[in-house]
């Protein structure tokens, strides 16, 4: 394949990741019902995606090595729906164009120190190319200071409506705050428990022993972590949303005393809400993002498949701005742009470096 699809390929989960958030914000809803539609629309694809590989790869879950993975995967799926859970909590408090360079950068600077520092990956890097490596991580630090300075908006909306189309200010920032650092830690766990997997089955990390290294029994070449995992991770997105609205339910019955069959029909306008309907759309955003990151991945590698899909930050934020109508005033524009230049040059310097310092965003979100 000549390189140049390969690199357009590889953009396309940058848009895809890019429109969601935007287009599930704009669609409007509770977050409940994005994230019910979302997490169902990666489901079916994981379906497919599975029926597929059962039929071409011949993908078998009956070895017990198969099965740790596949409960690993589920696990991982619950913490991929508290990140976007909070996400959109976030993008619902101060906006589209605020919160996804926040989240995007939270994810990337715990992920590239977690990764470099305990699971060892900083064995291989020669010195010079880690120092370079944490200077660009500050750089992005900074382009974020620079975005933080920008006032919030706010889609929080009447109790009885549930959105609002034009954005307000919010005074307070601490609930954009709490949110993010809730998403950015289910996020991380979302990535670091198969990670732990994938490092109790390597025995050297480059010419260094691996000190997580847990037995044979992790060391299997035909039940590699990353074949088959779509499928339970999109299981456990599913089980989580389903969860979730049923808790919130019981919360609410027992804090309002009000009977099962009131509870009932709230939960039942979720489903009579053409709004949980139309976030199918961006579901297969981010499902469809998922699946050409995979063929990203084999078809440039790495290093050059995770910098491109990072570029979703730029898109959320320019639709957040002109799209959703987030425009800010000087000097807010100026920061926003500035910051979001630098939070770019630090990610594809990081990435394009081949330090394997990027991770799948929203997943990530």
């Amino acid at each position: 394949m000549h390189p140049v699809l390969g690199i357009l390929i590889g953009l396309v989960p940058a848009v895809a990741y890019g429109c969601m958030m935007p287009f599930s914000t704009k669609i409007g809803g509770t977050t409940q019902q994005k994230t019910l539609a979302i997490t169902f629309a990666c489901f079916v694809v994981g379906v497919i995606t599975m029926i597929v590989e059962f039929a071409t790869i011949g993908l078998d879950y009956s070895s017990p090595q198969a099965i740790l993975f596949f409960f690993i995967a589920l696990i991982s799926g619950f913490f991929w729906y508290m990140g976007s859970f909070y996400e959109f909590k976030a993008v619902t408090a101060a906006g589209v164009s605020k919160a996804m360079p926040f989240s995007m950068v939270g994810q990337f600077v715990t992920v590239t120190l977690i990764s470099a520092f305990f699971f060892g990956d900083w064995l291989i890097v020669p010195q010079e190319q880690l120092f370079l490596g944490l200077t660009f991580i500050l750089v992005m630090l900074v382009g974020i200071v620079l975005i933080s300075m920008n006032p919030n908006v706010s889609y929080e909306a009447p109790k009885k409506d549930f959105i609002a189309n034009v954005a307000k200010p919010k005074s307070s920032s601490f609930k954009f705050y709490l949110y993010i650092g809730l998403s950015v830690v289910g996020f991380l766990l979302y990535f670091l428990i198969p990670e732990l997997i994938n490092k109790l089955g390597q025995k050297n990390i480059g010419d260094q022993p691996n000190w997580l290294y847990g037995g044979e029994f992790f060391v299997n070449p035909n039940t590699e972590f990353d074949k088959g995992m779509m499928f339970p991770q999109s299981l456990g997105m599913f089980i989580a949303a389903g969860a979730t609205i049923s808790i919130t339910t019981l919360m609410k019955m027992r804090k309002n005393n009000v009977s099962l069959v009131q509870e009932e029909k709230v939960v039942l306008n979720i489903f009579k809400d053409k709004r949980t309907y139309l976030n199918l759309i961006p579901g297969l955003l981010q499902a469809v993002g998922n699946l050409l990151l995979l063929v990203s991945i084999l078809l440039n590698g790495n290093t050059i498949a995770e910098p491109l899909t990072n570029l979703s930050v730029v898109i959320a934020t320019l639709l957040g701005i002109f799209y959703m109508k987030e425009k800010k005033v000087q000097p807010y524009m100026t920061t926003t742009i500035l910051g979001l230049v630098l939070i770019v040059i630090g990610s594809l310097a990081c990435g394009f470096m081949d330090l394997d310092l990027s991770i799948d965003p929203t997943p990530e979100g």
